[in-house]
C-alpha cells in the first residue's frame, strides 16, 4: 500500500467522512463503522513498516482512540465462515472459543469507548 503518515491518513479519513460528526458540518451525524478488520497475525496487528497493514491499522486504533464518539465493530468475531470453514483474520478460533490473536484482542480492548450521553 501507499505509505503516509498518521497526520496524512487522518486528513483523509477527515475529508471523506470524519466531517460528519463536525458540529460546524449543517447535517452533522454519528457514525458507525462496522465491519473493518486485519488480517489475523502479529504482523499485521504490530508491523510498524511504512506503508504495512499493522501501521494502517494502529494508526486506525489511535484515531479511534482520539475519537471515542466514533462507534465501530471488529470483522468478525465468529471463527468460520458460512461454510464452516476456518477464517485466519476472524478474532476466535474455529473452535469460537479460542482467541486466535490476543494481541489484536488487546488492541481492540485498548480503544476507549466514549461515555454514554448525560
Amino acid at each position: 500500500g501507499r505509505s503516509m503518515t498518521y497526520a496524512e491518513l487522518t486528513q483523509v479519513w477527515e475529508r471523506h467522512w470524519d466531517f460528519l460528526e463536525k458540529s460546524s458540518y449543517a447535517a452533522q451525524a454519528p457514525i458507525f463503522i462496522g465491519e473493518f478488520g486485519t488480517c489475523g497475525t502479529r504482523k499485521c496487528v504490530q508491523d510498524s513498516t511504512s506503508g504495512s497493514q499493522g501501521l494502517w491499522f494502529q494508526f486506525f486504533m489511535k484515531y479511534l482512540t482520539q475519537h471515542p464518539e466514533i462507534g465501530w465493530s471488529f470483522w468478525a468475531l465468529n471463527g468460520t465462515n458460512t461454510e464452516g470453514h476456518d477464517q485466519p483474520n476472524y478474532v476466535l478460533a474455529s473452535d469460537w472459543k479460542t482467541p486466535r490473536n490476543r494481541l489484536l484482542i488487546e488492541t481492540l480492548r485498548d480503544v476507549e469507548v466514549a461515555p454514554p450521553p448525560v
